[in-house]
């Protein structure tokens, strides 16, 4: 440092302007009257000062009268410090001297309105912001773990962050559109699928309220097809012709065959007889249950006619195949052999045509039919997954809405129908909405099965206490519903999905459905006949 350097601030103007940095004992420092009553101190605060220390030096001011340092601005850190039993921390001492008392108005101003702008005019890190930290974290060998402990963040939040982190879709939106973290950590379950993440999106900014129902919808798609994909792998593997209607658009469902021409209208042609026939194929369509994911397999036969079959209700032509068919693989036409059946060949072969053809679009039908059932009822199971998950977070309060114990004896007065299965598997599925067992689609009887359920009723106040009272109830309407109610109609379950639409759930399109049959709403499926 040149002291002939105008450029050169002098030491005792240095220290005029900004006070010293100090180190001071935190258990030595008097904390000033503070606008802050009740400082908190989370547990993930005070751990960050206990592993790094308080990064931020605290702003003291000295007492004339006795030397002691006041603390200005940094109670939670000096507290914090005390706490975890730091010896040390760097305190900045104001040039100013403490006051002696806290009569004087213009110098109590000042420190109320210090003290407020300190922590009033204070931006947090925005979520973006944090993200993109932890994708800097990450692409520096960090794992999530390591960067909750090391952050002394929530290790559910860190999943989250680094989930989105991890996914170039899904920060990309987020970069783009102002979507909360919930929103695109479940964009970034489908990061391998463009369309998903789009529909999502669209979902995120225009129909947030039906964003939970469309994601889990998309989920079971991916389970459906993934599925799908491992069950025609494994007919492959085993020597299984797969179906490919772009090559074989004559093709027809074996249910809808009769073995030979000449067997009579209404011969059943099973999968099994068929297997030996060289057109046999197979198509899977992957359908979600109770019990999860399953195959259905449908045999087809991709030559009919070549292969000697006939529509199964085809008028009768003659009482032998005609000659010239293919029988058991093996070309047998011979251009000089009469075919049998005279003059009227030509007429049968029309009928057979036609019969066929129909066969193929009753077929299409039933396969458009089935389709649409598989949707609207795997529509009705994500809606039932979104539903029981909004259900665990409505009752995880400590009081019940206004209205619960009217509901609640109106309902049982009325009679809940699945109220006995409830009762019959020991209110498991109460005790999964409360959280006091684990929450699952699926029963279990047991004599002991309720004993959480009565323990939680015993240590509960009067409104914890009502509000397992309505986790009962609730979880027998929930028990009340069936996979069909969407076309079979029940009072029952329209009157429930209305109350839980009055304390905030928003229904997805099926469950409207089943609220108003009768209404004009758009459902999975709806589209698929016009299609045909």
């Amino acid at each position: 440092m040149n002291p002939d350097d105008p450029t050169t601030p002098s030491e005792p103007e240095h220290d005029t302007e900004l006070g010293a940095l100090l180190w001071a004992d935190p258990a030595e420092l008097e904390i000033e009257i503070n606008t802050r009553t009740v400082p908190v101190l989370d547990a993930h605060f005070v751990a960050s000062i206990r592993d790094r220390g308080v990064r931020e030096p605290v702003t003291v001011r000295r007492r004339a009268s006795d030397g002691r340092l006041v603390v200005r601005k940094g109670t939670r850190r000096t507290l914090a410090a005390v706490r975890v039993g730091l010896e040390r921390i760097r305190v900045l001492l104001e040039p100013d001297a403490a006051p002696e008392t806290t009569t004087d108005r213009d110098e109590e101003a000042e420190r109320i309105i210090d003290q407020l702008g300190e922590n009033q005019h204070r931006a947090g890190i925005t979520d973006r912001d944090e993200v993109h930290a932890h994708q800097e974290l990450l692409e520096l060998g960090f794992s999530p773990a390591e960067i909750a402990r090391r952050t002394h963040s929530k290790a559910d939040r860190i999943r989250t962050t680094t989930s989105i982190a991890r996914s170039p879709l899904a920060a990309g939106v987020m970069d783009r559109y102002d979507l909360d973290l919930t929103q695109l950590a479940v964009i970034a379950e489908f990061d391998d699928d463009a369309e998903a993440v789009k529909e999502l999106t669209v979902a995120a900014r225009r129909t947030p309220q039906l964003f939970d129902h469309i994601a889990q919808r998309l989920r079971m798609t991916r389970a459906r097809e993934a599925a799908e994909r491992d069950r025609l792998t494994e007919l492959a593997e085993a020597g299984v012709t797969i179906l490919d209607r772009s090559r074989h658009p004559d093709a027809i469902e074996v249910q809808q065959l009769r073995p030979r021409v000449d067997d009579e209208p209404g011969t059943i042609l099973t999968d099994q007889q068929h297997t030996a026939c060289p057109g046999h194929a197979i198509s899977v369509t992957a359908y979600t249950g109770r019990e999860g994911v399953q195959c259905y397999e449908i045999a087809w036969c991709t030559e009919p006619t070549r292969y000697g079959h006939t529509a199964r209700f085809a008028p009768a032509t003659a009482s032998q195949p005609a000659p010239g068919r293919v029988q058991n693989g093996e070309d047998e036409r011979d251009p000089g052999v009469d075919t049998g059946f005279g003059d009227d060949d030509e007429d049968a072969a029309s009928w057979q045509a036609a019969a066929e053809e129909q066969a193929r679009r009753v077929a299409a039908v039933e396969r458009i039919e089935r389709e649409r059932i598989r949707i609207r009822n795997e529509a009705v199971q994500a809606a039932e997954a979104v539903r029981r998950s909004w259900l665990a977070t409505f009752l995880s309060r400590k009081n019940p809405p206004k209205d619960a114990v009217r509901y609640c004896a109106a309902s049982l007065a009325h009679g809940i129908s699945g109220l006995d299965r409830s009762y019959a598997n020991g209110h498991a599925l109460a005790r999964g909405l409360l959280g006091t067992d684990t929450l699952r689609r699926g029963s279990d009887a047991g004599g002991q099965a309720s004993d959480a359920l009565l323990a939680a009723i015993r240590t509960a106040t009067p409104g914890r206490a009502t509000v397992v009272l309505l986790a009962i109830v609730l979880a027998g309407h929930e028990l009340s519903m069936r996979l069909r109610n969407w076309v079979e109609h029940d009072d029952e379950v329209a009157a429930y999905l209305r109350q839980l639409e009055e304390w905030g759930y928003d229904l997805a399109p099926i469950e409207q459905l089943m609220v108003e049959p009768q209404a004009d709403i758009v459902v999975d499926g709806d589209m698929l006949e016009s299609e045909s």
